[in-house]
């Protein structure tokens, strides 16, 4: 495969890790480039199948073998882990959960369903967005996309890797600009950030933070956690300072479950889940009333996934924040949404509570991606078939 024809495959895998891992593979074999893009995420729908099998060459019977090679051997990965770790980790994950579920009822017994107000905290409306890659090619990202989220709401956005997620949460809070459609968040009109003054601009992410996938690479190496997170205090409270900036740092830390002793460790003594925890609290420093979650805990072990989750359920009970989960993972939606939509190449296909599209889905993708969940294709057959 050469280069052109990587940046090609990169394209028909959409926005997002699988793009990247294909554009980094030319001058690799074409089954190796399958290899490499589907190890960690091999749900492909048809249509990309026959994309890639005609781009690399092969035929479709040889890519969906590949495919299922690679998923058997993910499955048989993950089962192995789970009997390896050690028990105090095993019962670690199942207290964090056990109370993540208590938390999730209480939640939804104090709130649910949450009545729809005039005016809700964010409204998208008909966003549209398109790349142009080169050579004449247009990629259609997001395709009339509409939905909303309610003051202390937790919505789920789920697809497969270049569905769209990632790019809709990237125009929320103003790293794309989207070519159509409107984007109003606590009744301000974010859909061009680059048309609002700097004071709108300062309302705005005051309003809304997103917190990225991969804790790794969104913390500066050279600077302390406290360096960091004084700095976002003085982006909400310019003239704060002293001890009272010291303090305000110790809150934070606390606040997401660390000591505040951590304001003086720089990011390459942290773990995964403390830099995710780290960045979490970066995010609260300036009090905002929405958070877009994009993949916050899929860089994590999945021990640490519970911990992670439950921390988002009980920052969400104390201060009523509103969330925005971007996820391709069905088992982490389920544990902490209201609502859910689902984004099938750009478009969304199915909206609903959460349990319920969860449990009766409408929309063969939606059942698609909930059978790909090990123990589930059976139940989700079972109850597809009695809805018709």
């Amino acid at each position: 495969m050469d280069e052109a024809q990587a940046r090609q495959l990169a394209v028909v895998l959409g926005a997002g890790g699988a793009a990247a891992r294909a554009a980094s593979c030319a001058g690799v074999d074409g089954l190796e480039i399958l290899l490499a893009t589907w190890e960690r995420d091999p749900g492909l729908e048809p249509g990309t199948v026959e994309a890639v099998a005609a781009l690399v060459g092969v035929g479709r019977a040889a890519v969906e073998a590949h495919v299922r090679a690679a998923e058997a051997r993910l499955h048989r990965e993950r089962t192995r882990w789970a009997f390896e770790v050690h028990d105090g980790i095993i019962q670690a994950v199942t207290g964090a959960l056990l109370e993540l579920r208590a938390l999730r009822e209480r939640s939804l017994a104090a709130g649910a369903p949450r009545p729809a107000t005039a005016r809700p905290l964010l409204r998208v409306e008909g966003v549209a967005k398109t790349f142009e890659p080169g050579r004449g090619r247009k990629v259609e990202a997001l395709k009339g996309v509409s939905l909303t989220i309610e003051e202390g709401e937790s919505v789920g956005l789920v697809g497969e890797s270049g569905s769209g997620k990632t790019t809709l949460g990237r125009c929320l809070v103003g790293l794309e600009t989207p070519d159509a459609g409107v984007i109003e968040i606590a009744g301000m009109d974010a859909s061009n950030y680059a048309r609002l003054s700097r004071e709108e601009r300062r309302r705005l992410r005051r309003t809304v933070q997103m917190i990225f996938q991969d804790p790794y690479s969104t913390l500066n190496p050279k600077r302390t956690v406290g360096w960091t997170l004084a700095e976002a205090v003085r982006a909400a409270e310019p003239g704060v300072g002293g001890a009272d900036l010291r303090r305000a740092v110790g809150e934070l830390l606390e606040r997401v479950g660390l000591p505040p002793a951590y304001a003086d460790r720089r990011p390459a003594r942290l773990s995964g889940g403390e830099r995710q925890r780290v960045a979490i609290a970066r995010a609260l420093a300036v009090r905002p009333r929405l958070l877009v979650c994009d993949e916050p805990v899929s860089a994590l072990d999945v021990s640490v996934q519970a911990q992670i989750l439950n921390l988002f359920r009980e920052l969400q009970d104390g201060s009523g924040i509103a969330y925005l989960f971007i996820t391709h993972d069905l088992a982490v939606v389920r544990q902490v949404v209201d609502r859910l939509y689902v984004l099938y190449r750009g478009e969304i296909v199915e909206e609903g509570p959460a349990d319920e599209v969860l449990s009766r889905p409408e929309h063969p993708y939606t059942v698609r991606l909930i059978g790909s969940i090990p123990g589930q294709g059976a139940a989700v057959a079972g109850a597809a078939g009695g809805g018709t």
